[in-house]
């Protein structure tokens, strides 16, 4: 995001209504010497109208000298580059610099390598972090580099991406919901799906009733239920707690199987 350009397109865009909502939606994508490279998909989100809708007005930007295409993408979801220009009447002045520090022709030529290294680089540690949350807590750990691009995809959107509270609890909405493991979908169909959007019948958590043990055995117990919240298994829980007393063993896989809705009587150690 660049302050600077969106202070730019509010003060001087000739454009209104959803002319302008896209307008701004670049310069909320773009760093400061006007590079952006969001997919028209996601600018459509952004100014509440359709894909060809967003073709057109780029089109006319492009046309006016607003806007200039520097990179087309190959339609297998790679997003085209544009980078935006400085604006004081209807006619874009190429070579004007923005007001407040803006940048010319003249200094972008400077920096042919700009777009590559900002488009190569790295998402913000935030969104990392978030999936490796999310990767966790999901059930079926399949296909972990294209779900983290279908994650990132969703992050990308901004204010209209569901929060990472709102998607961990809608997976542990959907592990109690599957009764086997197997039917577990891959995590970047549930992404690609949101599937954080399915209305989900299931049975209220059931609390464990021997409040004696919760105290007592309190350290495992709590291990249990993290256990049971990451999809771990009963055997790496009674891996964990091998060297506990088999009491404490036992109240501990009472309340995992309690978390994950397990009815039917197993084995205790």
């Amino acid at each position: 995001m660049s302050i600077k350009w969106i202070g730019h397109v509010w003060e001087r865009s000739p454009y209104k209504g959803e002319k302008l909502l896209i307008h701004l939606a670049l310069a909320d994508f773009a760093n400061d010497e006007g590079y952006c490279f969001p997919s028209q998909k996601t600018l459509a989100k952004k100014a509440r109208c359709t894909d060809t809708y967003v073709r057109l007005v780029i089109k006319e930007m492009v046309k006016s000298g607003f806007v200039e295409q520097v990179e087309r993408g190959n339609g297998r979801g790679n997003s085209s580059a544009y980078v935006l220009k400085g604006v004081t009447t209807k006619e874009a002045l190429v070579n004007e610099p923005l007001e407040k520090g803006g940048t010319t022709e003249a200094e972008r030529s400077k920096s042919t390598t700009s777009l590559t290294i900002y488009k190569n680089r790295k998402e913000p540690s935030i969104y990392a972090e978030e999936f490796e949350t999310f990767w966790k807590a999901y059930p079926r750990k399949v296909g972990k580099g294209i779900a983290r691009n279908a994650f990132l995809k969703i992050r990308e959107q901004g204010s209209a991406a569901p929060p990472l509270d709102i998607l961990l609890k809608a997976v542990e909405l959907y592990k109690r919901s599957v009764t086997d493991a197997k039917y577990f979908c891959h995590p970047t169909t549930w992404l690609r799906q949101e599937r954080w959007n399915d209305e989900l019948e299931v049975e209220p958590i059931k609390e464990t009733t021997n409040r004696e043990e919760d105290v007592k055995y309190s350290s495992s117990i709590n291990l249990a239920g993290a256990y049971a919240l990451i999809g771990h298994t009963e055997e790496h829980l009674v891996d964990s707690l091998s060297h506990r007393p088999t009491d404490e063993i036992n109240a501990a896989l009472r309340f995992f199987r309690e978390r994950k809705g397990i009815r039917t009587p197993t084995k205790e150690a």
